[in-house]
């Protein structure tokens, strides 16, 4: 086998390898959104006031959230889930006025950077729980 034979076959076994690593880290991965402990959220806050917030999504990724749990275990209060800009600020409401269980489905995109969070909308003694999954995706090369 000549020596420019070897050459171009060990640039295509790179080549390949490149695209597989390339395709796996493009791959949509599971990503936890928001989880609370077992002990619940109390939900006896003021309007604005954060209550519990996730991870934020990484860099050169984005997410999409596709299932929303809030179940009250005790229903007082109104709560929202908010996604938070990168500086922590509220960019846009997701589910407004929750006032009791909610659950359900949907495709809410999140950019690099942002999180979801709950915050207090009227003060109430109710206590919840809240888990939020989906997945992210790296979109570009990068770290």
């Amino acid at each position: 086998m000549s020596q420019e034979l070897q050459t171009d076959i060990v640039s295509l076994i790179q080549e390949l390898r490149r695209q597989v690593i390339l395709l796996r880290d493009f791959t949509p991965r599971p990503f936890i959104f928001l989880k609370s402990s077992n002990n619940g959220l109390s939900s006896n806050v003021a309007d604005g006031v954060l209550i519990a917030s996730g991870p934020p999504v990484p860099p050169n990724h984005m997410a999409t959230v596709r299932d929303f749990n809030l179940n009250y275990t005790t229903a007082a209060g109104t709560v929202r889930i908010v996604i938070l800009a990168p500086g922590g600020a509220v960019r846009q409401d997701v589910l407004r006025s929750i006032t009791s269980t909610t659950n359900g489905v949907g495709e809410t995109v999140l950019d690099e950077g942002e999180r979801l969070a709950v915050v207090g909308q009227a003060a109430g003694a109710g206590t919840f729980n809240v888990f939020c999954s989906g997945s992210k995706q790296r979109f570009r090369e990068g770290e």
